[in-house]
């Protein structure tokens, strides 16, 4: 049996004039190139959100976590398109290193901001709800916490997360570690099967995987639209869109120059529609994602073998698109605070100043922490080293959020609190505004002090079409009182049932 060859990815056609015309045989990958336009679009995308999320009138910026996807989807496979091209095999270990080494340390220190910004200036009533945010943010399953929380009816009026940002890494990060194994499965059967590892199989599973995602996406987001905005399951095929172009990029830049120009002039178009018309009440994201997430893909194509849209490529945007991770991680722990100190009502000015002031901490960030760190020779040159710096900078989070759960507030078992007695007029006792932490229960446990109808199940969600039913008391007592109703009538079962 002859021994199998490598992926066969055949090298786009160089244009004349082209000032970055691929020289190897696989097809045009970041590692390859650096597309000034790929780092504008970044700008673009993080501007969009920062925008958002500072209240100014740019309603659809959330779109610009979907242009992320996409470019996260087409990076990462070219990479990993262009190992397999090169040597026939992807090496796990160092791919997980790299990724290592770019995203964690940023992010652990982000999360050790917010643990120390969440004990400064939010509620002690809010402290254990962030420290398990912070450790699902650690492990990159925040999404699914915020998923789950997203249909509970006792958090609909919670106050956002400071790491609730954190959502789109997560789903990034789940990307990062499936999409390779796949890629090495691939890898294995060809090699079982003593052929070439195809173009064509990639191909195959990018479009399955995107497709199965794609019409989950449609049918949970007009059923759950909460529970589908944070889910991996619905925005697989974001990167699953990248991922297609990146395997197809030796066709694409096939097509006349002309074609792929006025592609990208379109597809940059359809973002900025997007992030001007679309809206909270938009159902996202479902089909409405294609707008974004189709204009993306169209102006990466533009830039396959061409420099891409100028606009892109200006100067300006090339160091905020650089430190666009950075500026992504800090900037909504800023907006929390802020509203946080307003009240939970900002200004559009507070929000405003409040985004400008997070991008010294991301630009600390980025000189001293990310940058040194994912370039470091010595870190490159070891997997052992990257993978133990991820490792430490997973733990540094989950010890930050011990540390912020041990620091709540608790009655003491050996004081006899006063209770709503420090209210009365007249009270001699401990001062009730710098002694709170001697009522009962705890405030740090007020959002937990809830009917026991929630824990057993006896509260229907909004998608129920069954009622519940739950007894409570001793049923020989011969009273018999029956409770129907919503919350507002859940809200008088402990003392009913005493």
């Amino acid at each position: 049996m002859p021994a199998p060859r490598s992926l066969t990815l055949p090298a786009a056609t160089a244009r004349p004039g082209t000032p970055h015309a691929p020289t190897s045989t696989a097809a045009p990958s970041a590692r390859q190139v650096f597309r000034r336009d790929v780092q504008g679009l970044r700008a673009v995308a993080v501007l969009l959100v920062l925008a958002f999320h500072a209240g100014l009138p740019v309603p659809g910026g959330f779109v610009g976590v979907d242009v992320f996807f996409v470019l996260s989807g087409f990076l990462i496979t070219g990479l990993v398109a262009d190992e397999v091209a090169r040597t026939g095999r992807l090496r796990l270990a160092r791919f997980y290193a790299r990724r290592a080494r770019r995203l964690l340390p940023a992010a652990a220190l982000a999360l050790v901001a917010v643990v120390a910004a969440t004990a400064l200036w939010l509620p002690v009533t809010r402290w254990r709800d962030v420290a398990g945010d912070v450790v699902a943010t650690s492990l990159y399953v925040v999404n699914w916490r915020l998923a789950d929380r997203s249909v509970d009816y006792l958090a609909q009026d919670a106050a956002p997360s400071p790491v609730q940002h954190f959502w789109s890494l997560a789903v990034e990060e789940q990307f990062y570690v499936v999409w390779p194994l796949l890629v090495v499965a691939l890898v294995a059967l060809a090699r079982w099967r003593g052929r070439r590892v195809s173009r064509r199989a990639l191909v195959a599973g990018v479009l399955a995987v995107g497709g199965a995602s794609l019409a989950w996406s449609v049918s949970l987001t007009a059923a759950d639209p909460a529970r589908a905005y944070f889910v991996t399951t619905t925005r697989a095929w974001e990167l699953a869109a990248g991922a297609l172009l990146a395997l197809l990029a030796h066709r694409v830049a096939r097509l006349p120059a002309v074609a792929l120009r006025a592609a990208g002039w379109v597809g940059l178009a359809l973002v900025v529609v997007a992030a001007f018309t679309y809206e909270a009440a938009t159902p996202f994201p479902g089909l409405a994602a294609a707008l974004p997430v189709g204009g993306t893909v169209l102006v990466l194509a533009a830039g396959v073998v061409e420099p891409g849209l100028r606009p892109l490529t200006v100067r300006v945007l090339q160091p905020v698109g650089a430190a666009s991770y950075s500026l992504y991680l800090w900037h909504w722990p800023a907006v929390v605070v802020a509203t946080a100190l307003a009240d939970g009502e900002p200004t559009t000015r507070e929000l405003v100043l409040a985004v400008a002031l997070s991008a010294l901490p991301a630009a600390a960030s980025y000189r001293l922490v990310e940058r040194p760190l994912h370039t470091s020779a010595r870190l490159r040159d070891s997997t052992a080293r990257s993978i133990a710096l991820g490792v430490a900078c997973t733990l540094v989070g989950l010890v930050a959020a011990a540390l912020l759960v041990r620091a709540v507030p608790t009655t003491p078992d050996d004081v006899d609190a006063p209770g709503a007695q420090v209210l009365r007029e007249g009270w001699t006792g401990p001062d009730a505004s710098t002694d709170l932490d001697r009522l009962v229960p705890a405030l740090a446990d007020a959002t937990q002090d809830v009917a026991d109808l929630y824990e057993h199940g006896c509260h229907q969600n909004a998608l129920g079409t069954q009622p519940a039913a739950c007894t409570f008391g001793d049923a020989r007592s011969g009273t018999v009182v029956a409770l129907v109703g919503d919350s507002h009538a859940g809200q008088w079962q402990p003392p009913l049932a005493a």
